[in-house]
């Protein structure tokens, strides 16, 4: 998915109205995208569909663990798309 179509699709689906998108980087499970716009950021998350649905959820359980034991706390919103994408 290029930067352009997941900036269309968060305007489509009225999540934000003109938005900067970057590449974050390749996780484990997931290819992670910045949206930027008025200031604020979010995360979008791309699920890979080359990783076992197991795995993913395993590597997030551990991913939170390890955040909560050195005190950063977080509260993510999800939308899961039927597509696979999913905002954070």
């Amino acid at each position: 998915m290029s930067l352009a179509e997941i900036k269309n699709y968060l305007i489509r689906q009225g999540l934000l109205r003109n938005p900067v998108i970057s590449l974050l980087g390749k996780g484990e499970s997931n290819l992670n995208y910045l949206a930027e716009e008025d200031g604020h950021k979010y995360v979008v998350r791309i699920t890979r569909s080359d990783v076992p649905s197991r795995a993913r959820f395993e590597t997030e359980h551990h991913f939170m663990l390890f955040m909560e034991a050195l005190g950063i706390t977080f509260a993510p919103v999800q939308y899961v798309t039927t597509s696979g994408i999913t905002f954070t």
